[in-house]
This record gives C-alpha cells, structure tokens and sequence, in this order.
C-alpha cells in the first residue's frame, strides 16, 4: 500500500512555492529571442502567454524559417542579424536558443553591447573557460540564467527536501542518469563542438548532483563512440565530499526510451529514493513506500503547459528575477562549478565499446 499524506503535504507545498510566481511574472517589456527552433519557439509562446503585454522580436539567421514563422506570427518582429536587432528594438531580456556551438559568441556580442537580462539554453558555453570569459565581460550586475530546467521539476526539487533533512540519513550511494534517443544515426552535425552527450545531456544530471550533494570529484570515466566522432555514451564514477560513491551514466542514442529520461537514485543509511522528471518514490526506514506522481505535483500550477511544467517554471522564474533584480537559481554564474566538473571528467575520458548490458 502507497502511503500518501505527508508527501502530499510536501508536494503541496512545493506547489505552492511557484504558484506564487503568478504575482510576480507579469511583465511588458521587450524580449529577443535568438535562434527559433525548438526551444526559440517554445520559449517565446510561453512567454506570450505568461506576459500578454510583452512584446517578442525573434532573431534567425535561415530566411525560410524567418518566412514561414512570419506568416502565423504577425505580432512578432523578425531579423536575420543579431546587431540590427539589438540596435533597433534595445531588448529587456534576451533569450539565446541558437545552437551550442554558437552560445560563447552571442554571449560576448551581448556582454558588450547589450544591457538586458540574459538566459541561455543548455550548455551555456563549450567549457568552463570560455563560461568565465563571457562573466568577466558581462559583470555581475545583471540578470543571467541557463536553462537547466530539471531543477525547476518538483519531483527533483521533492528529492531535494528528503537529501536536505536527512531523512535519508548519510548519502551511502547514488545513481545518476540521463538518456535520449536524439542521435541513432551516423551524423557529424556536432563536430564542430568537438564534444558529445556529456556537454549537451550530461549538464542536466550533473547540475542536479552539484545541487543536491555538492562538490564532486571524478574517479574514472569510460565513454564510446556510437554513431558520432565524439561521446555517445558516458559511464563514470564520481566521489562526494564523504566518500559517497556517484555513479553517472549519458547518453543520447538509447535504443530504450523514446524521449529524454532523468533518473536520480539515493541510497541512504536512514533510507531510499529515487526521482525523475514525472515521479519521487521513496521508503525510509520502518517506513511504508510513497509514491508522489505528476498528477499530483501539478494539479493547477503551472497554468500554461506546452511541454513538461519545469520549462514553464523556468521561465516564471526568471522573469520574477527580472522584475525583483535579484540572481537565478540556475545563475549563469552558478553554473561555473558544472562546466568545471564536466572539463574534468572529459581530461579523464577514456574510450571504449559502448556499454551493451546496460538497460
């Protein structure tokens, strides 16, 4: 039987935490979007919905796309540059969703010529040194967030709580993980990165372990070469402050899940738990098992849901920094000690088969 009355008190409050974002998210200012694909595209009829009043610019260099979105967005302004955007619309907050490979850029072109709030997909740059390059142009003044949504999921953040309390007891072991199937084919579109899964997936879970234990260190690391030049697959084994063994599996051409899956598995001295973007299940000791779903962190909240609810969340959140001025949890300078971690665990990368027995 799934004991239900606590947890549901804590998701409830949990809940509560981002429903009061509604008060602060209202905002009329200008909002560039650089780079509308996917997440341009997501973002910016978000925040539509979220700030009515708000007006949208979109910069993208491909004509046709530009053309096609003109035709159904006749409110929104498009450019094909980012200088004539940012000369003639002098933006709030800027949203940059172009490819990776272009972040380091963009960021540096926006840390000197542009004074809006910044938020910028996942990875922010291509490593840690690049990261405090663009920080060091950009100042600390300003409002800057990376969007590392899985923080802004409550089943995660519900995670958080139990690590945090110590109810689980001592952190004994745990298990970290992200899977897509984004690349299942032979590709070179991600060489001119010249880094793989790690960089584009592995910034997710390895920002959540950072959150949740703190500073980790790298034991060893294996990764394979699937259908790219570059790391399709990671497995590595990373250490806590106490001793607590983590070990960390990537991937984004998994023949088993049919879209992104994140998995954080706690093994506790006082207790057990696992999370992943949809559900928190958990037993502590002389406890009964609780299961916390989707259905349940969500009842009413958020009230615009195009995709998963963290990618709203995410955007809720930083709009009310913007209008209070005060720093992102998932800071651009935050995310300094990530992309540290991930430049570690590529310098002790070795390269082998891929790891066929693993589920």
């Amino acid at each position: 039987m799934l004991g239900l009355a606590e947890p549901l008190a804590e998701a409830e409050e949990l809940t509560s935490e981002f429903r009061g974002y509604r008060e602060c998210t209202a905002f009329s200012g200008k909002i560039a979007i650089v780079g509308f694909g996917k997440m341009g595209a997501l973002h910016a009829t978000i925040l539509k919905m979220l700030s009515p009043e708000s007006e949208i610019t979109v910069v993208e260099k491909s004509r046709l796309i530009r053309r096609g979105a003109s035709t159904f967005l006749k409110d929104v302004r498009f450019y094909g540059e980012l200088d004539e955007m940012l000369e003639k619309e002098e933006p709030d907050i800027v949203y940059v969703t172009s490819p990776a490979v272009t972040h380091f850029a963009l960021l540096s072109k926006l840390a000197s010529s542009s004074d809006g709030s910044i938020f910028v997909e996942k990875p922010p740059t291509r490593d840690s040194k690049q990261l405090v390059r663009v920080l060091g142009a950009m100042g600390s003044k300003r409002v800057a967030m990376v969007g590392l949504q899985k923080r802004y999921a409550l089943p995660f953040r519900h995670l958080k709580r139990l690590v945090d309390s110590d109810r689980l007891g001592s952190v004994e072991s745990v298990e970290a993980s992200i899977e897509s199937s984004d690349v299942l084919v032979k590709t070179a579109r991600f060489d001119d990165l010249k880094r793989g899964s790690l960089l584009d997936l592995g910034v997710h879970v390895l920002d959540l372990v950072g959150w949740l234990f703190g500073r980790v260190t790298v034991v060893q690391v294996g990764a394979s070469s699937i259908h790219t030049r570059l790391d399709d697959e990671v497995n590595a084994e990373l250490a806590d402050g106490r001793g607590a063994k983590v070990n960390l599996h990537v991937t984004w051409s998994s023949q088993q899940v049919r879209w992104l899956a994140t998995r954080v598995l706690v093994r506790g001295s006082r207790g057990v738990a696992e999370a992943t973007e949809d559900t928190l299940r958990f037993r502590l000791s002389g406890d009964q098992e609780h299961l916390v779903t989707k259905p349940i962190y969500y009842r009413d909240s958020p009230l615009v849901n195009l995709a998963d609810p963290e990618f709203t969340f995410e955007d809720m959140h930083l709009l009310c920094c913007v209008n209070g001025g005060r720093e992102p949890e998932t800071s651009l300078a935050g995310c300094t000690s990530t992309m540290t971690l991930i430049d570690e665990i590529y310098a002790k990368m070795q390269f082998g088969k891929p790891d066929t027995h693993r589920r």
